[in-house]
């Protein structure tokens, strides 16, 4: 098997760079790539079928269903969707076609400890507040979060790595001395991005190997315990060793002591949203849309803005509407459960490992919406399937084919038109900030795909005021609606206020209470009224 798609996708983890609006383009751009490179070098792959073939059928046609019923704002969150699900279903089949799986998972098993070790320093030197051209610069949370420009994708690229570790020893590949060290040095790198998931998703490492262990008849090494009994040693003392190098602050402990229920409050805010929901969802990226629109109806007073619902499950469920969300959930249960209840190697042990963990962190977060994670994820389920026996069914009509050029022909298309979008969002920050750039450029304005991208930036510029048409107003709502920030909902209550609609207006500021602190509501109140009063242009 050629390596080089897997180191691609492996490099997507180690991209420094991360700039508005699109923080992961780059890094996912590397992993689009590594899938393309491998349907190029081996394009047998595309007349090749399984049972996912038919279930992504079903998904591309609920999008055009969808489509038609009027479900998204914007084109482009259908695009976006189809060719991050049509990526990860060619990431699948590379796997699925594949031979020789030790020698294969063995090559990758030693990409993601190269990966993950490179990113573990990454880590520390964002740690100990050092900087280079090759490392992203620090958060302001001052987490450790590699070149992924997140703490909690960070934490579970280390987990990968420390899985692998479990893998690698377990072949006897690795000495214990190396397992040990290796596991303490990925297990700091774990407790300095001040992730909680990591413990959820050890657990289910050592359950699912020893569940592995007996139905293989082999024993279970005690060693095994050794890098969880690290993690919890260095997640207590990380307060402490912070102190001791002068690196702490006040904010430290909450890696001990924080909050847990951020969360559980995001997902009883979008109950109203799933209840109120229409039988085909709200559409694939749109729970900004379904928690912006029944947000009064929360019974939570103070609500997180989200774009994702930071849980799998819920995310599915209002994506697809709730029938066709749990069919969905149903599926991949039924799909994956099998392969966890039924490893049949080593190998299959390692990958359903890996997978399951990325599972546990998308019931807490969304790492699935990132092509480096997910692409990966979606190889090795189907390496697993082809190790399963899953039955290779040669495509009686080649439609995978044509639907590969029109992947990498929209791909390319949406790269070109994000960095005219990146570049107009950087200009459009310098003319509102009152920079020296001519007012008049609009680098966006003649772009297909990226339409809510572009209509967002248009919005920045355009200014709320007397005399709007209704056509402005909708505009307006669709633009605030699927971005619902502060200072758009503030924009788009002045410009019902001055165009009579105060009923409306005073109703969208209720909601940009609920998703602010008091501090910043009582701002944005105080010149809602003055803008109001002086029929001020805003």
């Amino acid at each position: 098997m050629n390596s080089a798609p897997l180191l691609l996708l492996v490099l997507s983890w180690l991209v420094p760079d991360h700039f508005l609006p699109w923080g992961a383009f780059y890094n996912d751009f590397l992993a689009f790539l590594g899938v393309v490179v491998f349907i190029a070098l081996k394009p047998r792959v595309l007349l090749f079928t399984s049972g996912l073939s038919f279930f992504y059928i079903v998904i591309v046609s609920l999008w055009v269903i969808q489509f038609f019923n009027g479900v998204y704002f914007y084109k482009s969150d259908i695009i976006l969707a189809f060719i991050y699900v049509t990526g990860a279903y060619f990431a699948y089949l590379a796997g699925f076609s594949g031979k020789n799986n030790e020698h294969i998972v063995f090559i990758f098993a030693l990409l993601v400890l190269l990966g993950g070790g490179v990113s573990c320093i990454i880590g520390i030197i964002q740690w100990l507040d050092l900087s280079s051209i090759w490392v992203s610069g620090p958060t302001l949370s001052g987490r450790a979060v590699g070149n992924l420009g997140q703490p909690n994708n960070y934490a579970t690229l280390m987990i990968w790595s420390i899985v692998t570790l479990y893998y690698l020893f377990g072949r006897g590949y690795i000495s214990v001395f190396l397992f040990v060290f290796l596991s303490i040095l990925f297990n700091w790198a774990v407790v300095i991005s001040e992730s909680r998931t990591p413990l959820l998703q050890y657990i289910w490492i050592l359950g699912f190997l020893f569940y592995y262990r007996k139905q293989q008849k082999s024993p279970f090494s005690k060693v095994a315990f050794l890098p969880l009994l690290s993690f919890v040693f260095l997640y207590l003392s990380y307060p402490y060793i912070n102190h001791v190098l002068l690196l702490d602050d006040e904010t430290k402990l909450k890696l001990v002591e924080g909050n847990y229920h951020g969360r559980i409050s995001i997902w009883i805010s979008l109950i109203p949203a799933i209840l109120n929901s229409g039988f085909w969802g709200y559409g694939w990226g749109g729970v900004s849309v379904a928690q912006f629109t029944n947000l009064l109806d929360s019974p939570i007073s103070h609500v997180e803005y989200v774009t994702q619902s930071h849980n799998l499950l819920f995310d599915l469920i209002l994506w697809c509407g709730p029938l066709i969300g749990f069919l969905v959930i149903g599926f991949f249960v039924f799909w994956i459960g099998r392969r966890v209840l039924h490893p049949k190697t080593h190998e299959s042990w390692f990958l359903l490992s890996c997978i399951i963990v990325l599972l546990i962190h998308g019931m807490l977060e969304y790492p699935q919406e990132y092509a480096y994670f997910l692409f990966p994820a979606f190889w090795m389920l189907g390496v697993v399937d082809q190790e399963s026996g899953v039955k290779k069914k040669r495509y009686a009509w080649p439609i995978q084919i044509p639907m590969f050029f029109v992947f990498c022909f929209i791909s390319i298309w949406v790269a070109k038109e994000y960095l005219v979008i990146e570049e107009d969002h950087r200009l459009m920050r310098g003319q509102n900030f009152g920079l020296q750039v001519d007012k008049g450029l609009r680098l966006s304005k003649d772009l297909v795909l990226l339409d809510k991208q572009k209509d967002f930036i248009r919005f920045a510029r355009q200014k709320a005021h007397k005399g709007m048409s209704m056509e402005e107003l909708d505009w307006f709502k669709r633009v605030t609606y699927s971005t619902p920030i502060a200072v758009s909902i503030y924009r788009y209550s002045v410009a019902l206020g001055l165009n009579g609609r105060m009923s409306e207006a005073l109703m969208e500021m209720q909601k940009l209470e609920k998703l602010n602190r008091p501090e910043e509501y009582l701002y944005y109140s105080y010149f809602f009224k003055h803008s109001i009063d002086e029929g001020r242009e805003i």
